[in-house]
């Protein structure tokens, strides 16, 4: 007959397990989405552990520079092309008195395909990175920034 204590190291076992095998599906495809690397993809890992591939990995790009921008006051970028499935995007900004800043991403012509908020801020200062899914869309794409601060927007991805 098993022991509560037993059971509970068991247990304890079992999520260690669980937990390393997350933890290297997640470095697999971080690895193997390095080009010239030679690692085990993580549906490779995935079919090893069922249940670690029921985790969802989201690999941020690390690709080109598709778009830097930066001003002062609202602007509208030049349309640009990813043809990757997410871009990252990243933001900063100063304000001499706090103000509102707020990003927006576009795609196909500015048509609402991919409407999203990337930061909607109130503040002096801020900044921050997110992974944009571009839902199967290769562009083109614009960014929107809608503030009176000192700002700065970097897009990467593949071109």
């Amino acid at each position: 007959m098993t022991t509560p204590a037993k059971a509970s190291r068991r247990s304890q076992r079992i999520r260690s397990t669980l937990v390393a095998l997350v933890v290297l599906a997640t470095v697999a495809a971080i690895l193997g989405s390095c080009k010239g690397h030679a690692a085990l993809s993580s549906s490779a890992v995935a079919s090893e552990a069922p249940v670690a591939s029921e985790e969802a990995v989201t690999e941020t790009p690390a690709g080109s520079i598709l778009l830097s921008l930066s001003g002062t006051g609202p602007r509208t970028s030049d349309e640009f092309h990813s043809s990757g499935t997410s871009v990252d995007v990243s933001y900063e900004y100063t304000c001499a008195q706090e103000n509102n800043f707020t990003v927006n991403f576009y795609g196909t012509n500015g048509s609402p395909v991919l409407p999203d908020i990337v930061a909607d801020e109130y503040g002096t200062t801020g900044a921050a990175s997110t992974v944009e899914n571009l839902n199967g869309v290769t562009g083109p794409f614009t960014v929107e920034v809608v503030s009176e601060c000192d700002w700065t927007v970097k897009v990467s991805g593949t071109p």
